[in-house]
């Protein structure tokens, strides 16, 4: 994986740099740990890789956390 620093501040708002080799696929790795989500509706390029990170309960996988276009659909309504 990449080198990671995280600070927070007296505010406590939380920052990471991370720093990835120039050919890596941030994106990919991102929802490889859970951190993000595949969006489908654009790509099928990470599926797989949610798809262990779901199984292994990774991230927002492990949080029940509600992706950003669902919840938008439900303020809509």
């Amino acid at each position: 994986m990449f080198p990671m620093e995280a600070a927070a501040s007296a505010t406590r708002v939380w920052t990471a740099t991370i720093w990835a080799p120039a050919p890596e696929d941030l994106g990919r790795t991102m929802v490889q740990l859970g951190m993000a989500w595949s969006f489908v509706r654009y790509s099928q390029d990470y599926v797989g890789v949610e798809t262990q990170a779901k199984a292994e309960n990774l991230g927002v996988h492990g949080w029940q956390c509600e992706p950003a276009w669902e919840w938008r659909a439900h303020q809509r309504k």
